[in-house]
């Protein structure tokens, strides 16, 4: 991925005077072609002229800006960064489907801690389109993983081999789709996000849905 970890470390200063020329090589490919429309300090008229500071795209067509990687929209043109609404949806049916298992929980305690666990999950997860937040973003980090613990601690002991495969494939494909995710437009940030996101309604179905409580200890 050339210099995109870079990014992911903070090591590539990303500011209001870049450069395109001064993204990766794989973020540079998605500027090819693009054109913004300025104007002409000598007859104030508008002339089209190749992006070269990271603020052009602020002056983009909205055509144009789907092309652009999700999160340099977010930095320099926020207020036309749509909102991912089939996101919150399936957001919406996992919260209710995950806070609907905890009713079959044996403990008082154990229900109220996973309840609260996807209440919010629900609040966090939605402000947290795109990873852009860092407190949304670090709200929906603990709150899943909290999840995904609880949901181990309830019912690892009576889990098949099966679904331990499939729900590390969806993580392996998380964790593949996130590592690129300075890359994805909002379209493909969207696909993957919801194929993500159906994979885990799909691990609810399957295991507080339908296996036994047993607690690891």
């Amino acid at each position: 991925m050339g210099n995109v970890p870079a990014i992911l470390h903070g090591d590539l200063p990303v500011g209001n005077n870049s450069k395109v020329n001064d993204l990766p090589t794989e973020l540079q490919n998605s500027f090819k072609g693009l054109k913004t429309t300025l104007i002409n300090d000598f007859t104030d008229t508008p002339y089209l002229t190749d992006i070269t500071y990271l603020n052009d795209i602020s002056t983009l067509k909205k055509d144009d800006l789907e092309n652009i990687p999700m999160f340099l929209r977010y930095k320099f043109d926020r207020e036309r960064v749509p909102i991912l609404h089939s996101v919150i949806l399936i957001i919406i049916v996992i919260s209710m489907m995950g806070s609907s298992t905890a009713l079959f929980l044996n403990e008082a305690w154990e229900k109220a801690v996973l309840s609260l666990s996807y209440c919010l999950l629900l609040v966090a997860a939605s402000m947290n389109q795109g990873l852009i937040n860092r407190w949304w973003q670090t709200l929906d980090i603990v709150a899943a993983n909290a999840i995904v613990l609880l949901n181990i601690y309830f019912w690892a002991l009576t889990m098949e081999w099966y679904h331990w495969l499939i729900g590390g494939g969806f993580i392996l494909y998380f964790l593949i789709y996130n590592m690129m995710f300075f890359t994805h437009t909002v379209r493909w940030y969207e696909i993957h996000t919801n194929i993500w996101h159906l994979g885990v309604v799909g691990m609810i179905y399957l295991v507080p849905l339908q296996l036994e409580q047993k607690n690891l200890f």
